[in-house]
């Protein structure tokens, strides 16, 4: 099977820099023929997880994105973008701010340097990352380095049953994970200040006040 890194075709199809191209509003016919989109993309400030993918797998990953969505998760994609808005910034931040980071993992999104350059904010912003693998291929060089502890799902080893049930399960789990490690911290912040790491002073003699 073939395997990748972190290496761009030198020029990509007029059809293909078309959807890819950072700078282009999409409209919904752009997508690999899909006439509209499964649903708008989430914009709030609950949890959400961001879907990085190509445009030409849209009629592979569309159908799943929107059983995740139709099982309760909160989801963005690009569809969601407002035409007009910078791209570059509008991608940014919906990356910065999601609690969860899926990419689907195909011999297309591995050409895409957006999909590329997605996956490397993710990994520098240390988010959640599960990859879900639409292919039977192999990463190699820097993100084969950097991605070789993060949860993956093999969508081609299981049937499409097992396979949604493997991804809502494996959300489920980032979530409560998450949600844990948020109270653990809320806890021992809420311990550090209720009992100091000393008494504060409150003899006669010259001392320092603090203020925080």
């Amino acid at each position: 099977s073939p395997c990748y890194g972190v290496t761009f075709k030198d020029e990509e199809p007029a059809e293909i820099r078309k959807t890819e191209d950072l700078n282009d509003s999409h409209s919904d016919d752009e997508i690999s023929g899909i006439d509209t989109i499964p649903f708008p993309a989430y914009r709030g400030n609950d949890p959400y997880a961001f879907i990085s993918y190509s445009h030409l797998d849209a009629n592979r990953i569309f159908p799943d994105i929107a059983k995740f969505h139709d099982a309760g998760y909160n989801i963005w994609y690009d569809e969601g973008i407002t035409p007009g808005q910078d791209w570059d910034e509008e991608i940014a931040e919906a990356l910065e701010n999601c609690s969860l980071f899926v990419c689907f993992i195909s011999e297309n999104s591995l050409e895409s340097r957006n999909v590329v350059n997605e996956i490397k904010f993710a990994l520098n912003e240390n988010k959640e990352i599960i990859l879900i693998y639409l292919d039977n291929i192999k990463l190699s060089g820097s993100l084969k380095l950097r991605l070789a502890d993060v949860k993956s799902i093999l969508k081609s080893h299981l049937t499409e049953e097992k396979y949604i049930e493997k991804c809502l399960s494996v959300f489920k789990s980032m979530e409560e994970s998450s949600t844990e490690s948020v109270l653990e911290t809320d806890k021992e912040e809420s311990s550090f200040i209720k009992n100091g790491p000393f008494k504060a002073y409150t003899g006669n003699d010259p001392y320092i006040f603090v203020a925080y």
